[in-house]
């Protein structure tokens, strides 16, 4: 287990300190992989075209969501309330609370630092931040009685169309804007599609790989997997190769017919 910059640290350990035997893998933040291109000197510890990608467990939708007694309850009381949103470092607390600041401004702030998103969300429970963005399927696992008590209020999801488990939140695609920062939006959603990325490093022999991705695989496939998706509101795992073809690596295509990501960033 290696907490930190939402899931940097673990990248940086596949780069140059794992073993390559196959006993080490990682998990991380998809976010980090549009980050690799979006602000290349962030990520300029770890090699991410090295990797050995063997699975993604699932997709998912990101939205952003308020602590209810900040008086933000939804998007149209950000004109007139602020809103700290809290991120665990360069990953979807900050990527998309950089939206919602161009959106509306300085009404949105963005307080980085926090070690891990748990630090996120007792900072809402000491007033110390008031919203968070994230990958809405884990707030039902964490946190159930937030939900339940409405201590928290769903204020976006950025989706083109909605996510099953979030059927009346609107979708960010619905609000004006301008062409830069849609396209900046999609560039952004698109790591949505293979949240639980897994990898290993490079060097791992290719007898091993293939007992690694056999075993992700079965997992993907399997019937209990399926219904964790369902239960969830996820959308379902791709395998090794359908994750390196079909999924990260469309980030350099599509990065070459982009914005300037960054300078949008810098603006927010």
């Amino acid at each position: 287990n290696m907490p930190g910059a939402s899931g940097l640290r673990a990248m940086q350990y596949l780069t140059s300190g794992a073993p390559k035997d196959g006993t080490a893998i990682a998990t991380f933040n998809s976010n980090l992989v549009n980050l690799s291109v979006l602000d290349p000197e962030a990520t300029k510890a770890v090699d991410i075209d090295s990797f050995v990608w063997l699975a993604s467990l699932a997709s998912d939708t990101k939205a952003c969501f308020s602590w209810t007694q900040s008086g933000v309850t939804r998007l149209e009381d950000l004109k007139t309330h602020k809103l700290i949103i809290g991120s665990s470092g360069r990953g979807s607390g900050d990527i998309f609370g950089t939206i919602l600041n161009r959106l509306y401004g300085s009404n949105v702030q963005i307080v980085l630092g926090y070690g891990t998103n748990p630090d996120v969300w007792l900072a809402f429970e000491t007033g110390e931040a008031s919203g968070n963005c994230t990958g809405w399927s884990v707030m039902p696992q964490r946190k159930p009685d937030w939900i339940r008590d409405n201590k928290i209020s769903l204020l976006v999801q950025f989706a083109k169309t909605p996510s099953a488990s979030m059927p009346k939140v609107p979708l960010i695609y619905d609000l004006p804007m301008d062409d830069e920062l849609r396209a900046a939006i999609a560039f952004m959603t698109q790591a949505d599609g293979f949240v639980r990325p897994f990898a290993a490093p490079a060097g791992v022999p290719n007898d091993r790989i293939e007992v690694l991705r056999k075993a992700f695989d079965a997992l993907v496939k399997a019937e209990i997997h399926c219904q964790w998706h369902i239960s969830l509101g996820l959308g379902h795992g791709i395998d090794g190769e359908g994750l390196k073809h079909g999924g990260l690596f469309l980030a350099q295509s599509l990065y070459g017919r982009t914005p300037d990501l960054k300078a949008l960033q810098q603006r927010g």
